[in-house]
């Protein structure tokens, strides 16, 4: 296994983070904190040019990997997947088995294989992420610009149940960013266009 984690943080979220780094490390993988980012994306695209493995996962510091997730993210990546996961929320209920974006149009269980348009936890290997290109710099809606990038590349998009993930929706910090949605929105949507010309 040969697989990077890059898991942003913000001062506060301390003993979150420390679980969430001790389960990709039990699994093998070498974790990139990156402290202090402005915006996850900002924070993956710090981490993302200093990674040293062959696949890269774009993680958060309150989505903690369940037993298996880094390798089965791996194979995925591996087989040219961008694997959409299965997360559950801290009391077990569901929160999305694979996603089409948009800010939440979340799945509900449906099996591996089952057509997604982005992923909540990114991961490829490094030459697909030459394709795909840098994540950029906004909170929301980042990891949808990525799986728009992924698809245009030529990525096959789906659910793969066995990338799960338990998302414990840390508070410390989100006021911050809910604020700035609509603005990260209008960044998202312009990239976008960007993209396409």
């Amino acid at each position: 296994m040969n697989v990077t984690v890059v898991v942003p943080t913000l001062t506060g979220r301390e003993a979150i983070c420390k679980r969430t780094v001790a389960a990709y490390k039990d699994q093998g993988a070498e974790v990139l904190i990156v402290k202090g980012a402005s915006s996850c994306g900002e924070g993956w695209a710090y981490g993302f040019e200093r990674a040293k493995g062959d696949v890269i996962l774009l993680g958060l510091d309150d989505m903690i990997p369940d037993e298996g997730t880094v390798e089965a993210g791996e194979k995925a990546a591996r087989e040219g997947i961008y694997p959409s996961p299965r997360i559950v929320l801290k009391d077990g209920s569901l929160e999305s088995c694979g996603t089409l974006g948009g800010g939440g149009c979340h799945l509900s269980e449906c099996p591996t294989g089952t057509l997604a348009y982005m992923s909540s936890a990114p991961i490829a290997t490094r030459e697909a992420w030459e394709k795909i290109g840098p994540p950029i710099p906004i909170h929301y809606y980042v990891d949808d610009y990525l799986g728009y990038m992924a698809r245009r590349a030529g990525l096959d998009c789906q659910v793969v149940r066995e990338y799960a993930f338990t998302h414990y929706e840390e508070e410390h910090g989100r006021a911050r960013v809910v604020a700035r949605a609509m603005q990260d929105r209008d960044i998202f949507v312009t990239a976008i266009s960007g993209a396409v010309q």
